[in-house]
């Protein structure tokens, strides 16, 4: 809601003094850019010539910051701290699924291990018992392959 102010002018922040330090952008605010031909010094004091990207509407010989590196080409900013912060909690998180991935495939290993073991267990104590039980005999193997 706008409000006026002493003036008559309608003030657009509706005379709240934070909305004026620190205004909402909505999309429709947001800043177009376009690519225009620029010259820059490297730190060598050589120039040199590229394209950048700027806000559509920037008049000619605005200052654009840039990053080049030492020979002068231009470069992606350095990461943020927030960035470096992401990436190491991402990086600890897949580090953490790693190892807990890992640990999960060694117990499966070893739980398969000890199931052969003990069923190996079972068929030799029933290989002893079953005769007592039944009365039977074990028969005598055969050689088939013979």
């Amino acid at each position: 809601m706008n409000r006026a102010d002493r003036t008559g002018r309608l003030d657009p922040y509706g005379g709240d003094p934070d909305r004026r330090r620190y205004p909402v952008r909505s999309h429709a605010d947001s800043v177009r850019l376009v690519r225009v031909p620029a010259r820059w010094t490297a730190p060598d004091g050589t120039a040199r010539t590229g394209y950048l990207s700027v806000a559509a509407g920037s008049r000619v010989g605005t200052r654009v910051p840039i990053w080049v590196d030492r020979s002068g080409r231009r470069v992606a900013a350095p990461q943020t701290h927030a960035g470096t912060v992401a990436k190491a909690a991402m990086l600890a998180g897949l580090v953490v699924l790693g190892i807990g991935g890992l640990l999960i495939g060694v117990a499966i290993l070893l739980r398969r291990a000890c199931d052969r073991r003990r069923l190996a267990d079972w068929q030799s104590a029933w290989l002893r018992t079953e005769p007592l039980w039944t009365g039977r005999r074990r028969a005598p193997p055969t050689d088939h392959g013979a």
